[in-house]
């Protein structure tokens, strides 16, 4: 059967391809912008009890549901698509593209029910942001111009008004009952790297005759609150659209999932599809007389206008578009058409995606336009005359100059355009987790691991008797008297980006692609991390938890990776490793050497749960914590994703851990040495109770556990980058890992001690 006609559809004519996808303009121009009244969301979700909508849902993913409460309504000539399709009692929609539709009782389809069809996911190029941070004190009121900028805040009662343009921030939060308000004239787009929170009774939107703005989010959370009331096209291909209690959302959205609470309202936005509509009425005679001067022939031109009135309508195909993004001349990737990158002053770098940003470093000097009366010019470049018979002819040489000569004229008017370009030889250095080894060993490394190695333990501080090898892409944890908690694996799949500066040598932070690759350090903002007032922005623990040391946490603007898996049976845990600090490092592009600085802050979870100690993401669903049942994307081969977060009721704590990583094997951050085994802080011989001297679960206790003075792990370079191509390398790193204040998994590890990791990678060197 094919799919029936939509409300949408209906009501509004056909839009270009990239409207359809809610493909976003990343920058504001004449021509304004509105897709689909719709909620498009890739895996599904829910909309909870009693809620209303005029827009369509689609949740276009293959495999995708979504999960209607009771009594929920959708308007005449609107429709509901997914792979499966929940209906609360009292439900009532009026057209379905399902392939399995499970109804409750009272619950009716009003309209036509059709086959379901998986859609196109929507595009989002990379967002750039840095700057200054910009925080609205508490009921104060401040406007802001466009412009690139940091994180932005707004505490409770404050208000934020926008003026027309275009706004890059790192995130947007707000407290209770803010206000921004985006004004016109036209349509603007605020672009967020990060996350987006609305706290309750809060408005986001237009105000007077302004256009619906755009929103952009590469962040994984965009969190309406209770009560708000919000009016945006937003495009978050990764994010979870939380629409709160009693709230209204007016526009469309193209996100990963939806997450509507009771008695939300979904409203279409009365923007208007603009077409771009060229007029041209032309009627041509010419007549032409040729002379030669220097072997060049010429012919003039007499043009005249009548009538005629032809319409076209065109759709342009985007292209890689080099915008100025900040006062500071630097340079923001915009995908969008030809025509609105000329009007933008861009440079037009043909079709892509913005990844990767090929404008990491391009100047453009903007177009001059002079107009003289007839004059001959002369410069150091190769000459051009052309001459006409009726007057005296005019010689015009410019550099990448136009000259025009109309016989009855006497201006002539020359358009001389310069554009350099000057691009790095490579502006990023990605590395991405391979899988090591399949067997990082048992509990004090008894047994030893499989290889391929990684690393390994010495009795001897010229780290030349060998005790035990360590395993390819495990972390090795814990004094010499852990023999309970084994080394385990490294989670595999996940990325890191660093920028490489113009020496081509130096590694700087970068923004990445999104939160999971990206290596900038945390905050400016703060927020509660524990289960107590877990979101809340907070200045110290006691606006959290005081039992929870740290609860008050910076907030993470990037992760090492997704969560990590720590197995140790009724004490196991999982550690969200947030990048504390910016990432720093250097690298030799013709051997592939690198060293990388990545201060972290480690967030433990006590799980206790052996079998999954993270939740994971099994065939599409979370098996565990606080989204348990919910649509996920693994990462790697062992399964978890921020889509599967840990329950914030169990965090022990954060604690620092200051990584340092290395292809070369004699690098300092590769190896650690002490005669007496204390290779850490608050290590000691007796333990104090635990920290036990020696390393991963060699503390000179036995025959068969002499004291470790030696921990090494080994680098591996990745050969010549210079060609663009994944080389394999292996990056080590020996650290210390502090107390968790919890007597029973600093007993099982025996912490505080030493730590050890060998990543097992893929370099690349990207433009």
């Amino acid at each position: 059967m094919e799919k029936h006609q939509t409300f949408c559809d209906r009501i509004r004519p056909a839009v270009a391809i990239a409207a359809a996808l809610l493909l976003p303009a990343l920058r504001a121009h004449a021509q304004v912008q509105v897709p689909n009244c719709e909620i498009r969301a890739a895996e599904g979700g829910k909309l909870d009890n009693a809620s209303t909508s005029e827009a369509d849902l689609n949740a276009f993913q293959d495999g995708s549901r979504l999960v209607l409460g009771r009594k929920v309504f959708f308007a005449d000539d609107t429709s509901v698509s997914g792979a499966l399709l929940d209906l609360g009692n009292g439900a009532s929609l009026f057209n379905v593209n399902v392939d399995n539709l499970h109804q409750g009782k009272g619950a009716v389809v009003r309209g036509v029910e059709a086959q379901f069809t998986p859609g196109p996911a929507c595009v989002l190029a990379p967002i750039q942001c840095g700057g200054a941070t910009v925080s609205v004190a508490k009921n104060k009121s401040q406007p802001l111009a466009p412009g690139t900028y940091g994180n932005v805040t707004l505490e409770n009662g404050a208000s934020l008004t926008l003026s027309a343009g275009v706004y890059n921030v790192c995130e947007l939060r707000t407290g209770k009952h803010t206000s921004i308000a985006v004004s016109g004239p036209g349509q603007s787009t605020i672009n967020v790297q990060g996350d987006v929170r609305l706290d309750n009774d809060s408005t986001f939107g237009p105000t007077g005759a302004a256009n619906t703005p755009l929103v952009n989010v590469s962040g994984s959370v965009i969190h309406l609150s209770a009560n708000d009331d919000v009016r945006a096209f937003i495009t978050a291909p990764v994010a979870r659209l939380g629409l709160g209690r009693h709230m209204s959302f007016t526009g469309a959205a193209c996100v990963n999932e939806l997450a509507g609470s009771r008695k939300v309202t979904i409203n279409c936005a009365p923007d208007v599809v603009s077409t771009t509509t060229t007029t041209s009425s032309t009627s041509t005679s010419t007549s032409s007389s040729t002379s030669t001067t220097t072997a060049t022939t010429t012919s003039s031109t007499s043009t005249s206008t009548g009538a005629p009135t032809t319409t076209t309508t065109t759709t342009e195909p985007p292209i890689q578009c080099c915008v100025p993004g900040s006062p500071m001349g630097a340079f923001t990737c915009l995908v969008e058409t030809a025509t609105q990158c000329s009007s933008a002053g861009g440079a037009n770098l043909g079709p892509g995606t913005c990844d990767p940003d090929p404008c990491a470093s391009t100047t453009t000097s903007p177009p001059t336009t002079t107009t003289t009366a007839p004059t001959t010019t002369t410069t150091e470049a190769p000459t051009t005359t052309t001459t006409t018979e009726t007057i005296p002819p005019t010689t015009t040489t410019t550099e990448a100059s136009t000259t025009t000569t109309t016989e009855e004229s006497t201006t002539t008017t020359t358009t001389s355009t310069s554009t350099t370009t000057t691009t790095p030889s490579f502006a990023h250095l990605v590395t991405t987790n391979l899988v090591g080894t399949t067997a990082c060993g048992g509990a004090g490394l008894s047994p030893g691991p499989s290889a391929p190695f990684g690393g390994a333990i010495f009795s001897d501080t010229a780290c030349t008797t060998k005790l035990s090898d360590l395993g390819l892409a495990c972390l090795d944890i814990g004094g010499g008297n852990a023999v309970t908690t084994p080394p385990g694996p490294v989670v595999d799949g996940a990325s890191n980006i660093f920028d490489i500066a113009a020496d081509q040598t130096t590694l700087l932070a970068s923004a990445g692609t999104s939160q999971f690759n990206c290596t900038k350090g945390a905050g400016p903002g703060k927020h509660c991390i524990s289960a107590t007032n877990h979101g809340a922005a907070c200045t110290t623990d006691s606006d959290c938890d005081v039992t929870v040391q740290g609860s008050c946490a910076l907030d993470a603007n990037c992760f090492f990776g997704p969560p990590l898996p720590i197995a140790a049976g009724g004490t196991s845990t999982c550690v969200i490793n947030v990048i504390q600090m910016d990432g720093s490092g250097s690298v030799d592009l013709t051997t592939g050497a690198s060293t990388v600085s990545l201060p972290l802050e480690s967030r433990v979870h006590f799980t206790a749960n052996s079998a999954s100690p993270c939740p994971k993401c099994i065939s599409g669903t979370c098996n565990a914590g606080p989204r348990a049942g919910m649509a996920c994307t693994p990462v790697g081969s062992l399964l978890t994703t921020f889509d599967c977060p840990p329950n914030p009721a169990v965090l022990l704590a954060p604690f620092p851990v200051p990584l340092s990583l290395s292809t070369s094997s004699s690098s300092p951050g590769n190896s650690k040495t002490a005669a007496d085994g204390n290779f850490c802080p608050g290590q000691t011989a007796l333990g104090s109770p635990f920290g036990f001297s020696g390393a991963f679960g060699f503390g000179g206790q036995d025959a068969g556990h002499p004291l470790a003075e030696c921990i090494k792990e080994n680098g591996t370079p990745a050969g010549d980058l210079t060609d663009g191509n994944p080389h394999p390398s292996a990056l080590g790193s020996v650290f210390c890992i502090p107390a968790t204040h919890n007597a029973a998994i600093d007993g099982a590890a025996d912490l505080p001690g030493p730590g050890g990791i060998t990543l097992n990678v893929n370099a690349q060197a990207t433009h």
